[in-house]
């Protein structure tokens, strides 16, 4: 899929702990809560609006993508006692 300036806007109310890792942080893994169903919002390579629902590992890839979009990492949504190094 390609999304530009992507947003979620909508999830749903419950969430799972997900193992997760980053090819930004080599070698380190953690668990996240994610949505575990969400709405993206963006817009094609035409400039046309789309949007998508997604649920399942593609919520999760999404939530993760977005963001690193607004700076934030896997490890700053992890609780440090679940980061490991492999």
């Amino acid at each position: 899929y390609t999304f530009f300036n992507p947003q979620i806007i909508k999830t749903s109310d419950k969430k799972e702990l997900l193992e997760e890792g980053c090819l930004s942080v080599p070698k380190k893994f953690g668990k996240v809560d994610r949505y575990q169903k969400i709405i993206l919002e963006g817009q094609d390579i035409n400039g046309k609006k789309i949007k998508i629902k997604a649920w399942g590992l593609l919520a999760q890839v999404f939530q993760h993508e977005v963001n690193h979009l607004n700076g934030i990492l896997f490890l700053d949504k992890a609780k440090e006692s679940d980061i490991i190094k492999k």
